[in-house]
């Protein structure tokens, strides 16, 4: 597991517990991580889901959508690369942790792009 896979999961896990001093700030290094890593490899999925799921976390504690194309354009790149149903049925119970932080639903329709059903490659 990679640097960026375990601050995003860091940062799911504080947005869960209501930690939410240290949560845009971890979710934010899981970004700049998932960047980094990136600039090397931009075929690596779990990087690319990572900085998706860091993206969406960023949306809910900034309370802004800014994030969201990016956090799309993430899940797509990853998905054109990894269609595995066991790994996206991990991801996508990480990415519903998330929503049930999600009261305002900011991030309705972002997880059509996860889905591999649904998000078919180009």
């Amino acid at each position: 597991m990679t640097k960026s896979n375990v601050l995003t999961l860091a940062g799911l896990v504080r947005l869960r517990i209501g930690e939410i001093a240290n949560v845009r700030e971890t979710f934010t290094a899981a970004v700049n991580e998932a960047e980094t890593l990136l600039g090397y490899c931009r075929e690596n999925y779990r990087t690319l889901d990572a900085r998706g799921l860091a993206l969406c976390g960023l949306v809910l504690c900034e309370k802004n959508q800014q994030h969201i194309q990016r956090a799309v354009e993430a899940f797509q790149a990853a998905r054109k690369i990894n269609r595995d149903p066991g790994y996206l049925k991990d991801l996508l119970r990480r990415f519903d942790e998330m929503t049930k932080e999600d009261p305002e639903g900011m991030l309705t329709g972002v997880r059509e792009y996860i889905d591999a059903s649904v998000a078919a490659p180009t």
